[in-house]
C-alpha cells in the first residue's frame, strides 16, 4: 500500500526548503509513475517521472552490465546544476534538480538526499 502523498510530499518540502540548492524534487515509481513531487511550475512531473525511469533503467544496467552490484545512485553533473537519483526503498528513487554543479555545493545535497529517501523508504514500506 502506497501512503498518502501529503507524507511523502512533506518530506520533499522538508527537503527542498532545507537546502537552498534543490529547486525540485520528485519520488517515482519503478515503473515511471509519480507518488509525490515538490517541484516549481515550470517542470511537468509526468517527464520528470519518464526521465527519472529512463535514467533508472540505464544506470542499473550499466551497475549490472559492469559487476557494481545493485545500484544506488544516478548523477548527472551540466554546467549550471546537476540531477541526482537515489533509491529510496526497493520499488522507487527520490530525483532531485539542483542548481549548483559544484561538486563542493553537491555536499549538502548529498547527505540531505540520504535522509530524505531514508525516509521515504521506510513510509512506503508500511
Amino acid at each position: 500500500m502506497i501512503p498518502s502523498s501529503p507524507e511523502i510530499e512533506k518530506i520533499l518540502a522538508n527537503l527542498t526548503e532545507s537546502v537552498d540548492e534543490i529547486e525540485a524534487a520528485v519520488v517515482v515509481g519503478v515503473d515511471g509513475l509519480p507518488i509525490a513531487a515538490k517541484l516549481p511550475e515550470e517542470f511537468d512531473e509526468t517527464l520528470l517521472a519518464a526521465m527519472s525511469a529512463a535514467l533508472l533503467t540505464v544506470g542499473e544496467r550499466a551497475a549490472s552490465d559492469l559487476g557494481k552490484g545493485a545500484l544506488h545512485q544516478v548523477f548527472a553533473q551540466g554546467g549550471t546544476g546537476a540531477v541526482i537519483m537515489v533509491a529510496a526503498g526497493p520499488d522507487s528513487v527520490l530525483m532531485v534538480s539542483t542548481t549548483t554543479a559544484s561538486l563542493a555545493g553537491l555536499g549538502l545535497v548529498f547527505i540531505n538526499m540520504e535522509r530524505a529517501a531514508q525516509k521515504i523508504a521506510k513510509k512506503l514500506d508500511r
